[in-house]
């Protein structure tokens, strides 16, 4: 994984109040040896649906949070 989004990651986990598992989420990502988040994010850029800037990259980790959250609101365990 790019050193960016290890650091984006840990900041995003470090100010902003979320969950417990929208933070083993990140973390996950973060730790993952396989860098899937640069895999996804490059799909992006190629695609044109993002630039490739650092303002871009602190949205993207935001809105992967904001995702998660979402998706654990709208599992049928809680």
């Amino acid at each position: 994984m790019s050193r960016f989004f290890k650091e984006a990651i840990a900041d995003f986990l470090k100010f902003t109040p979320c969950s417990e598992g929208t933070h083993l989420f990140l973390r996950r990502l973060r730790d993952d040896p396989d860098g899937r988040i640069d895999g996804i994010w490059q799909g992006l850029v190629d695609s044109g649906q993002s630039l490739d800037g650092l303002k871009e990259r602190v949205a993207f980790v935001g809105c992967l949070g904001t995702v998660w959250k979402h998706s654990e609101a709208a599992s049928p365990c809680n």
